[in-house]
């Protein structure tokens, strides 16, 4: 029979060191600097210096950057559209914090200025609205013979966007009075055309009939890929609708100067036409050389729809070099050059 042995084990303790670390808690260190904005809701405080921590101001302008050790700090508040006093705030810690480091904002004040156009009209003087406010009540210019108000634009002629009263001002502006010929008066150059989309350059004794020409830039070829003789080879005024449409005839539909005037659907009308040599000579003439320059052209080469004539001139046609003394001159209509569509009233 096996014989069970008991035996003692003894364990001998060994000592053992156990350091503890108190960990301090989250903030608890360091000194704020607080302060109050009024004048402005939602402001940005930036902090800069001895560290760098941005915040925005609480429901009643209050701002606060805790836990910052001793140092030199600036306290600067921005917010679009307003201006504080004072502008940033130096601050130094040195074993406590700093509060009351108060700022006041205010809107920016901006200017709108009224253009009234030309011929002696009383214009108004500027507003002075704060940032972020409507417009109101807005002024009216004095008369105009001839012509109705039509409001206030960014653009001249009433292009671009129309201020009103319910308008907010957030920059400071120049506007421009819509003016429109009364019904039954008499259209003078420079004049909003009858379509609303031109600009008048040339008109009878009267008043009654003459000539506009579109706003904005257009730049194309004039040929449409083949050269060939067009038949549109008048010059004068009053010719360049026949020769659209002869260039259109010869050509048929493409993007060249012709076509995209003839397509053209400014104000709503479909009478468009590339003008002849001659009424591209009166824009030059009665626009672009008056003073002030009146319908925004460019010191380029416009086509005309006037083509050179001679069995061995149609790849030529007339372009007019408003970077020179307005001269007519010989193009190759394969070149890309700016045109503007042209319509009769």
């Amino acid at each position: 029979m096996m014989r069970r042995e008991l035996r003692t084990v003894r364990l001998l303790a060994t000592p053992v060191l156990l350091f503890f670390v108190a960990c301090g808690g989250g903030g608890g260190g360091g000194n704020p600097i607080s302060g109050t904005i009024s004048g402005g809701t939602n402001v940005t405080v930036t902090l800069s210096g001895a560290a760098s921590a941005s915040t925005t101001t609480g429901a009643a302008g209050e701002y606060e950057f805790p836990g910052l050790a001793d140092g030199d700090y600036v306290v600067t508040p921005s917010l679009t559209g307003y201006a504080f006093s004072p502008g940033s705030a130096p601050v130094t810690l040195s074993g406590a914090g700093a509060a009351g480091i108060d700022f006041t904002g205010s809107a920016t004040v901006l200017t709108v200025t009224f253009d009234c156009g030309t011929g002696g009209i009383a214009c108004p003087d500027p507003l002075k609205p704060r940032y972020g406010t409507k417009a109101e009540s807005l002024p009216t210019p004095g008369p105009k013979k001839g012509n109705m108000f039509g409001g206030w634009f960014s653009g001249t002629y009433g292009r671009g966007d129309e201020l009103t009263g319910d308008t907010m001002i957030t920059s400071s502006m120049t506007v421009y009075a819509k003016w429109t010929v009364t019904p039954g008066q008499p259209y003078f150059v420079g004049d909003l055309g009858p379509s609303g989309a031109g600009i008048v350059f040339y008109t009878d004794a009267a008043g009654v009939h003459g000539l506009e020409v579109a706003f904005g830039e257009m730049v194309a070829p004039w040929y449409n890929g083949t050269v060939l003789d067009t038949l549109a080879h008048d010059t004068g005024l009053g010719k360049g609708k026949a020769n659209t449409a002869a260039i259109v005839k010869a050509q048929g539909a493409g993007t060249y100067a012709a076509a995209s005037c003839a397509d053209y659907r400014g104000g709503g009308l479909s009478d468009w036409f590339l003008p002849s040599q001659d009424e591209v000579k009166a824009m030059y003439t009665y626009l672009y050389k008056r003073v002030p320059s009146l319908g925004e052209f460019s010191s380029d080469v416009y086509w005309t729809s006037t083509q050179d004539g001679g069995p061995y001139w149609f790849d030529l046609a007339e372009g007019i070099a408003f970077f020179s003394s307005g001269d007519s001159l010989h193009y190759d209509t394969k070149a890309e050059f700016r045109f503007r569509p042209v319509r009769e009233f």
